[in-house]
């Protein structure tokens, strides 16, 4: 295991061990973003993990800032789609394609 991986203060090890049952009966949702190159795909959760919006988008093109603003588009779209607002997202995990570098992450 990458020792980038199995530090202490690793953010992906900390979500591997947090608990959903934390937000059970609260109103605190989760959002899954997978960013593609054709496409963003978007989840939503609750606590229990019962899926309210499951939404795609295509990828906006044309810079970084043009596809940024195009992720948090599609994220409002999703919300929107399982009548959730802002305020109650707990979390947002985002896959991207790319390089990562094992020691600084």
């Amino acid at each position: 295991m990458p020792t980038w991986l199995a530090s202490p203060t690793s953010p992906a090890l900390r979500w591997a061990t947090w608990s959903a049952s934390s937000l059970a009966g609260s109103r605190e949702l989760l959002v899954g973003v997978d960013v593609g190159g054709t496409k963003v795909a978007l989840l939503v959760v609750d606590g229990l993990g019962q899926v309210l919006a499951q939404t795609s988008a295509p990828t906006a093109l044309g810079g970084p800032g043009h596809t940024i603003r195009g992720i948090i588009s599609a994220i409002e779209e999703a919300l929107t789609a399982a009548e959730a607002r802002p305020d109650e997202v707990a979390a947002i995990g985002v896959g991207i394609p790319g390089r990562v570098d094992p020691r600084t992450g």
